[in-house]
């Protein structure tokens, strides 16, 4: 597995420096946006930058050794998906002009000034809906479709965000495995994975 396809499955979240790389741990290489936890073997040596507190990665549920029963991901069908809230499923969505697509505007008091989430976008950069000459949804990567749809996938629910990046992985199997509030298992050619559930409680379907 390239490293370039493995590390899709880091954080994009700049607050947390330390899950935007791959790191090793033990034997293992990881991956993760702490939805998503994937590894596969080292096969090379991975710079941890000093100071940076790292998950325990190895304390999570990669014993597979109760589960008999493994499954290809076949269920998935997009046209069930709802369209993306944020750009009604154009796709496309305009600059925030409050912000100029930064996000974040300055705040002054009468002490300090500060940046916060810009509140016309709420914090994305974009609003509204776009035509063909504007930016890229973000929300839901220009495909016009809600990522936080739930899929149920082997009694459990599953963010349509999180299904679609296991679903680039070759040989993908998903255990039949636990209850809905547990962590879903999956595996595939070189590496095995775990998504973090959805908590249903009782009496939700």
């Amino acid at each position: 597995m390239k490293l370039s396809e493995f590390e899709k499955f880091c954080s994009v979240d700049k607050e947390k420096p330390m899950l935007t790389k791959s790191f090793n741990q033990g034997d293992y290489r990881y991956a993760t946006d702490e939805y998503i936890v994937i590894r596969i073997l080292n096969t090379e040596a991975c710079k941890i930058l000093e100071n940076e507190k790292l998950p325990n990665m190895d304390a999570l549920k990669w014993d597979h050794s109760e589960i008999t029963k493994w499954q290809s991901l076949t269920n998935i069908d997009s046209s069930m998906i709802d369209k993306c809230v944020f750009c009604k499923g154009t796709g496309r969505v305009n600059v925030c002009h409050e912000c100029d697509g930064d996000g974040e505007v300055n705040a002054e008091t009468e002490y300090s000034s500060y940046l916060c989430d810009c509140a016309t976008c709420n914090g994305k950069g974009s609003i509204g809906i776009g035509d063909e000459d504007s930016n890229e949804c973000e929300d839901c990567e220009a495909s016009g479709l809600n990522y936080s749809y739930r899929f149920k996938v082997n009694n459990r629910l599953v963010v349509y965000r999180q299904l679609k990046k296991i679903m680039t992985l070759p040989k993908l199997q998903i255990a039949d495995y636990g209850e809905p509030n547990e962590i879903m298992r999956f595996k595939f050619d070189g590496g095995e994975g775990l998504i973090m559930p959805v908590y249903v409680s009782k009496g939700q379907d």
